[in-house]
């Protein structure tokens, strides 16, 4: 039934009748019939209509929802003209619309909007599931059984008044809902807020709720830039039974568009665009950006450079094979309370294209990937809520108090920076002796419970309810814990195959962590940085040397490994190649204990797919974060190893591009410089203050010279824009030679006890090269470039990860030197050979043994410390020591 005058409906069915013929719709139509219910909505472009007559096409902009009803039900007359064919609902989804006339921005609709065509741009932050609506609802009456068919509209379900058969009314009969008769469409509700660059200052982002029906639900996830082209609809507000007059609007969709670039240009007009490439001829562009970056802030001038490089960004790469290199640069700010990180956060996320803050607490691990929340949005049920890393895609998160959030909530930003699978033959072990290949595992979990699968962006999540039990250990005691999920997800055409030397072999994706013992210390490192005479895990004994299986054994000891685990041993890696990988998927699993689970061949690390209430979904993030943090004592102590004063989860401070430590230091010069510096912006803030309440515009202030930033706020972040959506330079042979001959001189001051620079750094310096020369709109890095990241690469290493002048990258990757690291087994294993003669081993005897092997007595007391507060020791009497058993 359509509302509306029955001469107007007559009017708008011949004009479509006429547009179906003068176009040739007649045998698109007639397709619908053929491939009904697959296909069954007709897509027609705005400009035809307007083609074919200017008062039509007014009219399907003023009064959409009577012209497009007529046009489907003429297009069911017709298909229904035909034998054998009934159609529950045919669609008319009008597409391309002009952005002129019909875009509307969010913030921007109006009462005078409602009832019209529109279109809408935005991000997605929430989602329904995708449920069924009563389109067409059939009773059955209570006193003669006949049934009344009654067409619904959304919300609440409407009921006959009187019986068509009968004759009889409420309350007299009851009618009883036949839901088996009845006519259902798939019905979703997304809610759509303002894309983060389009709002200026520091506004607070509108939304809008937006009603999605029939075949084009299920494919719109929360982070997804899209445009809505629906009709404005108003919903009366109730306060219980009563009606209220206010209403609350929502757009009903007709069709949708997603972004399919990964930057998308601001608003940038010629004019603008020529003024960009003429700022960006000028000489020093990269010193100009650098004293824009908050000039009220004093100082900082290397860290202001890197963040400057951290919005244009390197170059996102996708290989022939599938294999995917991030462009993004990741920065951590580490440093004293009173050194501005908050506000350098602020600042960055106010000027960069799509930036977004989370702030301390709030950036819980819901905030940062998804969230599962439960409220009248989604009517009563679960709808998942986009956080900040998948709001930022494409952009920029800036994550302030970092050192505030819980480890599982850094835990998930580890995920949001890397993808980590398996390939479908990894063996993996379930309970203490059953071993399957964990494709054919998740395969059968998954499809014997086909209800029960979410569907996520090119992957498959299963939440596990029974209770499936696996090993794990976390180095400080092992055992069984419970699989929480699993899931497979399309995989790339390239693996990392790892062999050790009894032939067995593991297959995973490049940026898996792997557990390796190099030179006898434990480490996480990306698959492909494992190399051959490295040692994985094992459980299995295998041929080892007696020196490495005493070291095992001590550690086993060491940290109560059970029973079952005792055979706790090395495998000598033998080959790391990249392998063809053709099957469809890879494989994850997710337990809920410890990060590792075990197979027959080596102790595997633990992969994490995003479930809140059981609904699941893997949303892309691809960002750049800025993070910052306090030291966990309060003050950053020169002397501890970064690790020991964020206590960030080692695989997420090893993904940090480039970490700055900010320390307050007493100096005269840098105080009076800085006292200056403050005390004349508070100075002019008050001037302007001044001049803005008496109405004073021509009045200059010498003060200020030094806070006008020389490029405006607004022509920053159109250039910043402006160069990541069109200028993808590439490395010069001058830049190539450089990076490389640095990389290799670099890795020459190698020692048996020091890794001054990883292939992680390598790659970091190449991201920063290419975001130096997409700062002058430059298509090639050149040697200059290369310089510059060199020198930012080299400055972090020195500042954060050297002891006494070298550098050891170990320091980020496992919190300690490899030199720490023999000293404290030295003393571990000290204090292991005293208590073989008595029932505690004294701190003097331990000192004094320690002294013999060259080491001093302060230190042996840091290395005590350490051992008790990692609980490998313990102190049951003052200066007697024990081993946790």
């Amino acid at each position: 039934m359509i509302i509306g005058d029955s001469e107007t409906v007559s009017s708008y069915k011949n004009q479509w009748d006429r547009f179906f013929d003068k176009f040739g719709y007649r045998d698109k139509i007639t397709k619908i019939r053929d491939f009904y219910p697959d296909q069954k909505s007709l897509l027609i472009p705005y400009q035809e209509i307007a083609n074919f007559d200017n008062d039509f096409a007014s009219s399907l902009k003023e009064n959409p929802a009577i012209c497009i009803r007529a046009g489907e039900d003429l297009i069911k007359s017709f298909l229904e003209s035909t034998k054998d064919f009934e159609s529950k609902r045919i669609n008319i989804r009008i597409t391309n619309l002009p952005e002129k006339d019909f875009n509307v921005e969010i913030r921007d609709i109006r009462s005078d909007r409602i009832g019209k065509l529109i279109s809408v741009s935005g991000i997605v932050r929430k989602n329904t599931e995708v449920l069924p609506r009563i389109q067409l609802a059939v009773f059955q009456c209570s006193k003669c059984a006949s049934l009344t068919a009654l067409e619904q509209s959304r919300g609440k379900l409407e009921e006959p008044v009187k019986c068509e058969s009968c004759g009889e009314e409420r309350p007299k009969v009851r009618f009883k809902l036949m839901p088996e008769l009845c006519e259902f469409v798939d019905y979703q509700k997304i809610e759509l807020q303002e894309n983060p660059e389009t709002i200026e200052g520091g506004a607070q982002p509108q939304r809008i709720s937006v009603v999605l029906e029939d075949d084009i639900t299920g494919f719109i996830f929360p982070g997804d830039r899209i445009t809505i082209d629906g009709i404005l609809m108003s919903e009366q507000k109730r306060s219980g039974n009563l009606m209220l007059t206010e209403f609350v609007t929502h757009l009903y969709a007709l069709n949708f568009s997603k972004e399919t670039k990964e930057i998308e240009t601001l608003n940038i007009t010629p004019e603008e665009e020529a003024q960009i490439i003429d700022l960006s001829k000028s000489d020093n562009i990269l010193e100009k950006f650098t004293k824009s970056i908050a000039p009220s802030i004093y100082g900082h001038e290397d860290i202001k450079r890197t963040l400057v490089l951290q919005m244009f960004g390197g170059i996102r790469k996708i290989m022939k094979d599938g294999t995917k290199i991030r462009g993004d640069i990741h920065i951590l700010l580490v440093g004293d309370p009173g050194t501005a990180k908050s506000q350098l956060l602020r600042f960055m996320a106010n000027i960069s294209p799509r930036g977004v803050l989370a702030l301390g607490k709030g950036a819980s691990a819901a905030g940062l990937t998804a969230a599962a929340v439960r409220d009248e949005f989604g009517e009563g049920r679960w709808t998942l809520e986009a956080g900040v890393l998948v709001l930022a895609n494409n952009g920029l998160a800036a994550i302030d108090e970092l050192d505030k959030m819980d480890p599982q909530d850094t835990g998930a930003m580890h995920e949001a920076m890397e993808q980590q699978s398996f390939a479908y033959d990894t063996k993996i072990q379930v309970g203490t002796e059953r071993t399957v290949l964990i494709g054919e595992f998740v395969d059968l979990l998954i499809d014997s419970n086909g209800p029960s699968v979410k569907e996520g962006v090119d992957c498959q999540i299963l939440e596990i309810e029974e209770p499936i039990e696996v090993p794990t250990s976390d180095f400080q005691g092992t055992g069984l814990t419970t699989i929480k999920q699993v899931s497979r997800h399309l995989a790339p055409h390239e693996m990392i195959r790892i062999e050790v030397e009894d032939g067995s072999y593991v297959e995973v994706t490049r940026n898996h962590p792997f557990w390796v013992f190099k030179n006898g210390t434990l480490e996480l490192v990306d698959a492909e940085e494992v190399t051959a005479s490295d040692y994985v895990i094992s459980i299995n004994m295998g041929r080892i040397e007696r020196q490495e299986q005493d070291y095992l054994q001590d550690l086993s000891s060491a940290t109560g490994v059970r029973k079952w685990f005792r055979d706790l041993t090395l495998k000598r890696i033998v080959r790391t190649s990249t392998v063809l990988y053709s099957e469809k998927w890879v494989y994850d699993i997710a337990v809920t204990h410890n990060s590792t689970f075990a197979n027959s061949d080596m102790v595997l690390h633990n992969s994490i797919t995003i479930s809140k209430a059981g609904i699941m979904a893997t949303l892309r993030s691809t960002c750049s974060v800025l993070a910052a943090a306090n030291p966990t004592f309060g003050k950053y102590n020169a002397n501890l190893p970064l690790s020991e004063q964020t206590k960030f989860p080692l695989p997420l401070l090893s993904r940090f591009d480039v970490i700055f430590k900010l320390v307050d230091r007493v100096s005269d010069d840098l105080d009076y410089r800085l006292a200056d510096h403050i005390l004349k912006t508070h100075k002019v803030g008050e001037i302007y203050r001044g001049m803005e309440s008496n109405e004073i515009t021509d009045y200059s202030i010498s003060e200020e010279s030094d806070l006008v930033p020389p490029i405006e706020k607004n022509l920053m972040r159109k250039y910043v824009s402006y160069a990541r959506s069109k200028v993808f330079p590439r490395l010069s042979d001058q830049a190539i030679d450089l990076i490389r001959n640095d990389y290799v001189r670099t890795r020459k001051r190698s020692t048996p006890d020091t890794t001054p620079i990883t292939p992680r750094q390598l790659e970091s310096i190449i991201r920063l090269s290419e975001a130096s020369a997409k700062s002058r709109l430059s298509a090639v890095v050149t040697r200059e470039d290369a310089l510059l990241a060199i020198e930012i690469i080299t400055n972090y290493l020195e500042n954060v990860s050297s002891v006494d002048g070298i550098i050891d990258t170990n320091i980020i990757m496992t919190g300690t030197t490899s030199r720490q690291r023999g000293e404290l087994e030295s003393v571990f294993l000290i204090i292991k050979d005293l208590l073989k003669e008595s029932n505690y081993a004294e701190v003097s005897d331990v000192i004094a043994e320690g002294k013999l092997r060259g080491l001093d007595e302060n230190k042996i007391r840091g290395i005590i410390s350490k051992l008790k507060s990692d609980g490998q020791i313990y102190e049951p009497f003052d200066n007697k020591l024990k081993v946790v058993s």
